[in-house]
């Protein structure tokens, strides 16, 4: 009998490559080269469904009729190499709108499409009938128009203007995109009068240029003279950021500019300065429409309250999860992730809303009984990382936080999906940065949630090995937290039960039978995954082969070589599972599978796979444990390692041998 053990203790390297090649700059307008006709691939990406050409952003201030206005000039030309890329035809800006206030208007939209047919050039223009527009939000409209035929080879190209009152605010610039950019460039001509903050971060480094230049405003009629600051930066052969499993919100890793705003004074006449920090711009938001609906809003009218006894003993969770439930049992969720909520009269018109219309209601439900509920606001993780400069635009999703008033116990709750029990949020919500509000007080805290929801799993799987070689089993799994969370969301999202029993079945290349699900609809407990299961081994001459690794999937999630992109994981988890095999009395054991013990640097991802025979059984031990959400780049190698290890002592296999 052999026992393999490997200890590893995994080190980090990075990677870095490059690629070059020739192509001639083109960034004239309606004269597509005969080269970009022509060409039907991209170098340095032969994989590239499309890319761009040339693109450019102008931003600059000027002295219009309104006063002073912030003036972005955009023009993009791209190539479509494949027919996926005929996406990049349908184009969408969102602009920033506000209903009876301030906004953004798009002007000057105008764009064609180059085809090449039997040696001449087609162009088709974009017109009228191919733009529309639609409201997103009460601060947001998005602006969309599709290109006209578009086929693979074409080259698109469009431009067009967006004017804005909102002179304290410009839009990052983000030099990447989700295919790769040939050539771009971002011009920012800013007066003296205005002070900002520049950051450019990412991998790839671009050619900035600062000059000076004059700028000229009439204020209250009189004309007055300024220096300004113009700032180029050039992208040049930039790779497309690749969408991921591990990844959130892509443009937080892009190669990008972004400047922040912090004061505006013109001497003599204007004096204006900018929240450099977020208590004045979250105490707006609490004394906005926002805060108010912290109160009074009840959609019961504190009936349900009157009501309810809770039994003596009753767990802050417990209270929390029989409110929401009576809250679910009148109005559902449609769908929806929102910071943007709508009062009980909206709420009772329509029976549903989105998720923060359902939290305020659930807060409102909270206060009455007694707790002490209060908003949680953030950037969700696929929003991105707030800027350094507080705004408020940047915040995008809400949740709850709840205190008992009788002692310091607390949960977070969100009143959207059913799939989440009480205590935890969406993985999407994790963030470093959120705010939890306290309107009454107008004052706030800032809490980190990257761990403040895990997920557990623990499996238990019993094995029979006959002499013939058929192995029959039931394997048991308890999911709790987050990983039940995502385990109801996965089922649900099947088309059917056989489908999603087909798909375990398979990548653990086993019969399923007799497949239980418990507290599918109970999201409180723990969802109990029961099915009895078998196969036929493989056996050669005396011996039977077994892979033991029932109910998880051994292969690793990073294959690729190298990664341009961080790790970042849902949230934390511990995984464990028992695995006991009954070999038959005529056999022994001839080789069992490796033992492991996996430790990632930091310590924050370990593994450990213990094995031991005694007579006819053997015991299996596997343990999986993750506290930390992220990996930079450079611990990729050392990541990827890690998972191929415990791939291949997941795939290792029992040997059994006839006695003789």
């Amino acid at each position: 009998m052999k026992t393999k053990t490997f200890l590893i203790f995994i080190s980090s390297v990075s990677l870095a490559s490059s690629a070059c090649f020739a192509l001639e700059r083109n960034t004239k307008m309606g004269k597509p080269t005969q080269e970009e006709l022509t060409m039907t691939t991209y170098t340095p990406d032969e994989e590239a469904e499309a890319v761009v050409l040339h693109s450019w952003r102008d931003v600059r201030y000027e002295m219009r009729a309104g006063g002073m206005q912030l003036v972005t000039h955009v023009q993009k030309r791209i190539k479509v190499l494949k027919e996926d890329g005929k996406r990049k035809g349908d184009v969408e800006i969102i602009i920033y709108n506000v209903e009876g206030g301030k906004r953004d208007v798009l002007s000057g939209l105008k764009g064609a499409t180059y085809n090449l047919e039997d040696g001449k050039i087609i162009k088709s223009k974009l017109s009228a009938d191919l733009k529309n527009e639609q409201r997103l939000n009460r601060y947001n409209v998005v602006k969309k128009f599709s290109m006209p035929n578009v086929v693979v080879g074409s080259i698109l190209e469009y431009e067009y203007d967006i004017v804005s009152d909102i002179i304290s605010f410009i839009e990052p610039w983000y030099a990447q995109e989700d295919i790769p950019v040939f050539f771009t460039e971002y011009d920012v001509e800013v007066p003296e009068w205005f002070t900002f903050r520049s950051d450019e971060s990412g991998r790839f480094p671009l050619k900035h240029i600062n000059t000076g230049t004059n700028f000229t405003a009439i204020v209250k009629g009189s004309t007055l003279s300024a220096s300004a600051t113009k700032d180029h930066f050039e992208g040049n052969e930039l790779p497309r950021i690749k969408k991921d499993d591990y990844i959130y919100c892509l443009n937080d890793y892009c190669t990008k500019v972004i400047k922040d705003f912090t004061c505006y004074s013109i001497p003599g006449y204007i004096y204006k300065s900018y929240n450099q920090d977020w208590k004045e711009e979250l105490m707006d938001l609490m004394t906005s429409d926002f805060g108010s609906l912290c109160k009074k809003n009840d959609p019961f009218d504190g009936k349900v309250i009157a009501q309810i006894q809770w039994p003596e003993g009753f767990s802050l969770k417990q209270k929390v999860d029989s409110l929401r439930n009576i809250l679910w049992s009148k109005y559902s969720w449609n769908e929806s992730y929102s910071m943007q909520a709508k009062d009980v009269r909206n709420l009772n018109r329509e029976m549903s809303g989105n998720s923060s219309t359902l939290n305020f209601a659930l807060l409102n439900m909270l206060n009455d009984a007694g707790l002490h509920a209060y908003p949680v606001v953030m950037s969700s993780r696929s929003n991105g990382r707030l800027p350094r400069i507080p705004n408020l635009r940047f915040l995008n999703a809400m949740t709850l936080y709840v205190e008992s008033p009788s002692d310091s116990s607390y949960v977070y709750v969100d009143a959207a999906s059913k799939d989440y029990p009480v205590g935890c949020i969406p993985s999407d919500m994790l963030v470093a940065d959120a705010f939890v509000l306290y309107p009454e007080t107008k004052q706030f805290t800032v809490k980190d949630l990257r761990k403040a929801c895990k997920g557990s799993e623990n499996k238990s799987t019993k094995i029979i090995i006959e002499n013939e070689g058929l192995m029959t089993g039931q394997h048991t799994a308890y999911r709790r937290g987050l990983e039940s969370a995502q385990f109801r969301r996965k089922y649900k999202r099947a088309n059917n039960e056989e489908e999603f029993i087909q798909k375990i079945a398979s990548d653990n290349d086993i019969e399923i039978t007799d497949y239980q699900l418990k507290n599918l609809n109970n999201s409180q407990d723990a969802i109990v995954e029961i099915y009895s299961f078998s196969r036929q081994l493989d056996i050669e001459g005396d011996h039977i082969y077994v892979n033991p690794f029932i109910g998880f999937d051994r292969d690793s999630p990073f294959k690729d070589e190298k990664r341009d992109l961080p790790i970042e994981f849902s949230n934390v988890w511990t995984e464990r599972q028992t695995i006991e095999i009954e070999i038959p009395e005529n056999y022994e054991v001839e080789e069992l599978p490796h033992n492991l013990n996996l430790q990632m640097p930091d310590g924050n991802l370990s593994a450990r796979i213990s094995i031991k025979s005694i007579g006819q059984k053997v015991q299996i031990i596997y343990y999986l444990n993750l506290t930390t959400m992220f990996y930079d780049v450079m611990d990729y190698p050392a990541l990827r390692e890690f998972f191929n290890m415990l791939e291949q002592a997941c795939n290792s296999k029992l040997v059994l041998k006839k006695k003789q």
